[in-house]
């Protein structure tokens, strides 16, 4: 009896879910087809390799759904959205594999420039983009970003085709699961770069043309703003032209940690703006709307390739453009309707786009507001307040700003979470308050730009009003707690959160109940996720993350929650950069020798973290030692840190469980601070130890070593360290060697690569797999995971 009831409610609600899901396909057949694109770019940009499995997939779910359409099952149309999903997939595979390529010296370009240069200041420099490229007359994959310094830059305009003899390079990936600076130029079709000074590139033509008078219009715009907004011109450019070339560091960040950073991309708010100018002025002109039509979505046109057409705008300009043809046609559409179509147009046009931080909160925003908005404002229905009178109507404003402010944070939240690793638990009230301000700045803004200079006082109250929104920001970011610091959702977190969303949307016409639950597990499933981060961090007993930072070593070492770090790399300051993303904690540095690929990282990484000692190896400032790295050193005293020596026989205590051994260099030995002398050190956890040995060569290997689990190689695999004595002692079951990508020693040497596989050790390298993870267990057992 109660399998029976059990099965009968089973079956009411599949076929209810089934209903509802028929009829919102129906009614949204856009809106629908843009999600299935959307997760269909998705799994093709992440699996780019997988190409044909997706067309083959793609075909069978487009047979299936032929079938159903036959039997007239209400899933038909589902089936076809996932053929259409699937069979894009493969699309977007073909165009997410980013082009092996080398550095170029010394080679013949020649290329156009396409879109409007910009010029940073303070670098003075030009940079801009330049298609239709040839290197010594080979055609280019992709197009090439240019940085042209001096002053002659700034005669650089679109349409310009420029020649030259300079060094063409790729750009840097990250290893590490940081900023991929090669995904992210390959996100917009560029494939390298060059740097080169204006004298060196010559002119050869000058098109001219349209493109050449919207670059002109840009350039004496940016002027213009330049002279009339003395103070806040940098941040006026990036607000009413999207271009945030020139905004300070300091400046981006408070904005960014206040949440109004989206005041300073041109987006809806802008878009909508203009429109609205536009159409009022239509209408005080009593033009009739069918003549208005053609004017405002040239008009936003002419905007959306002003301000350099980025998907936001775009997306805004299409999304308005649509919703006035509809309401001409006397058609209905709502806002997912109209999302829908801008994001098949958009992903049609380049998937990669997905790989943009800025076409994913653009969508999160406007798709949260679509399917959130409504549900909150039912649940502020319930509440039965008083909606008569001057305060009370007042209140319902507010609350009517602050539910749509909710509703777009819910809908950006895994994007911010993903791209920044925190939100501003003030942003809702900011953007209250800043919403209205921006648009009063970018009406103002405007007519200052166009009658500035006959009256200067509307100039000067659009540089107060800026100079108020700034201070705002600032004040905001600099609040104890004001930005709260929480991970990237894990991708099961992450896909949960996407199906609340969806159970919380209003478009499925749920009980409100339902919807209020779903709405309410989306800060439930931000909080898990910062306490999974938590967890993991305690509990990972002794965890040894070896970062990619080239040529050198550095390694981040997790015990029992608490940091450290063994090696900082060089210069570059790519283990600083790794430590500033994750928030880490650093609380000591170990330096195996003060050499500029193990110690060089140490200046970058006190600009983010203060550790509070470093340890180095006895005799460490010998005359080997490099001058940046005891510069450093002495930086770190200055900080407060304690710096202080250790030699064969010492120990310390890293957490509870994880201690470490020192066993060398030798006192006696006298070391002269080169590779002789390294900081040999084992980290010991259980039946688990880890190894690391710095640069030491063989004829500086201890005489006995116990065995190991992990073992860092020495010297990035030379041929003169690890010797078969030496790997037969550790008998360690994973080796690690933290080596640069084609470098100039032949690292790693043939030699040791082949006493390592002798000695049956798993060998990972850091130039094949950039960042490596090892997890040691209490029993000695030893768990992989490699970035790449």
């Amino acid at each position: 009896m109660l399998m029976r009831r059990w099965r009968k409610s089973a079956d009411a609600t599949r076929s209810d879910v089934e209903g509802r899901l028929d009829r919102f396909l129906r009614t949204r057949p856009l809106a629908a087809l843009s999600a299935a694109i959307f997760l269909g770019a998705a799994a093709g940009v992440a699996s780019p390799g997988a190409q044909l499995a997706y067309w083959g997939i793609g075909a069978a779910f487009a047979v299936l759904g032929l079938l159903l359409c036959a039997l007239k099952r209400p899933a038909r149309t589902a089936a076809l959205l996932g053929a259409a999903m699937l069979l894009f997939a493969g699309y977007a595979a073909l165009r997410a594999e980013i082009p092996d390529a080398k550095n170029c010296y010394g080679v013949q370009l020649s290329g156009v420039v396409s879109g409007t240069p910009e010029w940073q200041a303070d670098q003075r420099r030009v940079v801009a983009r330049l298609t239709d490229v040839t290197l010594d007359g080979e055609r280019l994959g992709g197009d090439v970003r240019a940085y042209v310094y001096g002053a002659r830059a700034r005669q650089l305009t679109v349409a310009d085709r420029v020649s030259g003899t300079v060094n063409v390079y790729v750009p840097d990936t990250s290893g590490n699961g940081g900023f991929d600076f090669r995904r992210y130029l390959w996100a917009q079709g560029v494939s390298r770069y060059i740097s080169v000074q204006a004298g060196d590139l010559t002119v050869e033509a000058r098109y001219g043309g349209a493109w050449e008078a919207v670059a002109d219009l840009r350039r004496a715009l940016q002027d213009r703003f330049d002279a009339l907004f003395p103070n806040h011109a940098p941040l006026l450019r990036a607000l009413l032209l999207g271009d945030r070339s020139a905004v300070s560091d300091e400046d981006a960040e408070a904005f960014s940690d206040a949440g109004i950073m989206h005041l300073l991309a041109v987006s809806g708010l802008h878009v909508s703006a203009l429109a609205i100018a536009v159409t009022m002025l239509g209408t005080l002109l009593c033009i009739p709307r069918r003549v208005m039509f053609p004017v405002i979505v040239l008009l936003l046109a002419g905007y959306a390739l002003l301000c350099g057409g980025s998907p936001s705008v775009v997306r805004a300009a299409l999304m308005y453009a649509v919703m006035l043809g509809g309401r001409l046609a006397g058609r209905p559409n709502d806002l997912l309707t109209r999302l829908g179509l801008a994001g098949v147009l958009l992903l049609a046009v380049n998937p990669l786009y997905l790989w943009q931080t800025g076409f994913l909160l653009s969508f999160g925003a406007v798709a949260g507001l679509a399917a959130l908005y409504p549900t909150l404002q039912q649940l502020w229905e319930r509440l039965r307040l008083p909606r008569e009178g001057r305060l009370a109507r007042l209140g319902n404003g507010l609350a009517q700003g602050l539910l749509g402010g909710t509703a777009v944070q819910l809908g950006t939240l895994p994007f911010m979470l993903t791209a920044f690793g925190k939100v501003s638990w003030l942003s809702l009230l900011l953007n209250l308050l800043c919403i209205p301000l921006a648009q009063l700045v970018l009406t103002l803004g405007v007519a200052a730009a166009i009658v500035g200079g006959v009256f200067p006082p509307l100039a000067a109250c659009v540089d107060v009003l800026m100079g108020m929104m700034v201070s705002i920001a600032h004040w905001a970011a600099n609040l104890p707690f004001g930005a709260l610091l929480i991970p990237a959702l894990p991708l099961g977190l992450a896909l949960l959160y996407a199906a609340f969303v969806v159970l919380g949307s209003a478009q499925l016409r749920t009980p409100l109940k339902r919807r209020a639950l779903a709405l309410m597990m989306l800060p439930v499933l931000a909080a898990a996720g910062l306490g999974w981060n938590a967890l993991m961090r305690q509990t990972a007993g002794l965890t040894v993350t070896f970062l990619d930072v080239g040529q050198g070593d550095g390694a981040l070492v997790n015990a029992e929650g608490t940091y450290y770090l063994v090696d900082v790399g060089d210069d570059d300051g790519a283990v600083a950069e790794y430590v500033a993303d994750h928030r880490l904690d650093v609380k000591a540095v170990f330096l195996s020798h003060a050499h500029d690929d193990h110690a060089g990282g140490l200046t970058a990484l006190l600009s983010v973290c203060a550790p509070e000692a470093i340890y180095l190896p006895d005799g460490y400032d010998g005359p080997k030692a490099d001058d940046e790295a005891r510069a450093a050193i002495e930086q770190a005293k200055q900080l407060g840190a304690t710096v202080m020596q250790l030699a064969a026989g010492d120990s310390l205590r890293l957490s509870d469980n994880v201690s470490a051994q020192v066993l060398g260099p030798l006192v006696e030995e006298n070391p002269d601070g080169g590779n002789d002398g390294s900081l040999v050190l084992r980290l010991t956890y259980g039946d688990g130890s880890v190894l690391f040995t710095g640069d030491l060569p063989i004829g500086a290997e201890p005489e006995r070593v116990a065995p190991c689990t992990l073992l860092k190689v020495a010297h990035h695999g030379s041929s003169g360290s690890t010797s078969s004595r030496f790997l037969a002692q550790a008998q360690a079951r994973v080796a690690v060697i933290s080596v640069g990508a084609g470098n100039s020693y032949g690292h790693p040497a043939a030699e040791a690569l082949e006493r390592l596989r002798l000695a049956g050790c798993e060998v990972l390298r850091t130039d094949e797999r950039g960042k490596i993870t090892v997890r040691i267990g209490r029993d000695g057992s030893a768990w992989t995971q490699c970035y790449q």
